[in-house]
């Protein structure tokens, strides 16, 4: 078994609900897999993915271990839920409960214009830089590569 290569992301929104949906169904594929195979020119092909190792990691190596967000809807909640608030669309399996609460993020460049009637960003008067700080901290915290 290889390392974990442990993500951190920036935006819970659509694109990250897929990905993390993705992979988490790729993960459950792999489970229901034989266990013996044979050779490797004969073995069993995971339908979807191109490549199934890159060098030596597969997708069970992925781990979310932190994540921020700037709604005030998904800050604080746990990952396996803050995937699926609004106004994500992507919902499609299930996940696993994640020990990855969503931080707060700064709002740096602002909110884009096609969802900012649907995003309520947190209402404080932390300031960027402190939050950038806390971020920093809590990829150093969770050992976010």
């Amino acid at each position: 078994m290889s390392k974990k290569i442990k993500v951190g992301v920036i935006g819970v929104g659509n694109c990250f609900a897929g990905l993390i949906q993705g992979i988490e169904y790729y993960k459950r594929r792999k489970r229901l897999q034989p266990t013996h195979h044979p050779p490797a020119s004969r073995a069993p092909k995971i339908i979807g993915l191109m490549h199934q190792k890159i060098g030596p990691y597969n997708f069970d190596d992925i781990e979310f271990s932190s994540a921020f967000d700037v709604g005030k809807n998904k800050v604080g909640k746990g990952l396996d839920r803050a995937v699926f608030a609004s106004p994500n669309l992507v919902n499609w399996l299930k996940l696993l409960k994640s020990k990855t609460i969503v931080k707060e993020a700064p709002v740096l460049d602002g909110i884009g214009i096609f969802v900012e009637n649907k995003i309520n960003p947190v209402k404080n008067s932390t300031s960027i830089e402190k939050l950038e700080k806390e971020v920093e901290k809590e990829i150093k915290k969770t050992g976010t590569e």
